[in-house]
């Protein structure tokens, strides 16, 4: 048996007779998953207001999350200047940039421009932290709507607007650039 990324294991065990050749790499495997489980499961995220030095690291987040549909280094660096928006990364532990979202107040309302985690990170609370901290802000500017499209297939997505309180209010034909629809959704805080 060998161990990820390298080719022979780097201990041997002939002094242990009851222990087997390979049961130390499956125990080092075993060890090395939990490891992996502790830190993502207690590990802290941190959000943060973006800067023009996050752009690397919000562009990769946005080319994981969105292959077919990415929106250009410009755009992104436009937002994060733009004083109108408001632009947070998500952190880990280390302070990689493992997410970011981002609206832009227009008028009397916040619209949710995009929202985006590294695939390996989902489902661990960050998404959750970054529209609470985003909610936050947005009331604390006296502006009481949200607005956002989300794809119509992007069930997990849909499903945590709905968790904050968002509706439907319509389906936008054509939105994205495959021609998919879009959902548009609004949320009064």
């Amino acid at each position: 048996m060998q161990c990820p990324n390298a080719a022979e294991p780097s201990f041997r065990t002939p002094a242990y007779p009851l222990i087997s050749e390979e049961q130390p790499v499956a125990i080092f495997n075993l060890l090395r998953w939990h490891i992996v489980v502790v830190i993502f499961v207690v590990g802290c995220f941190r959000i943060r207001v973006a800067n023009s030095s996050d752009l690397p690291g919000v562009c990769a987040v946005e080319r994981r999350s969105f292959e077919d549909d990415v929106y250009p280094p410009f755009l992104l660096e436009r937002l994060i200047s733009d004083p109108r928006a408001m632009f947070y990364v998500l952190t880990d532990e280390l302070g990689g940039i493992i997410g970011y979202c981002v609206a832009k107040v227009e008028g009397s309302y916040s619209h949710l421009i995009s929202l985006a985690v590294l695939p390996e990170r989902r489902r661990l609370g960050g998404a959750i932290q970054m529209l609470s901290e985003l909610f936050s802000v947005t009331k604390g500017l006296g502006i009481l709507e949200v607005r956002l499209e989300v794809r119509t297939g992007n069930d997990p997505a849909i499903q945590l607007y709905r968790r904050f309180g968002f509706r439907d209010a319509g389906v936008l034909e054509d939105y994205y650039s495959d021609g998919s629809p879009a959902i548009s959704m609004r949320m009064v805080i």
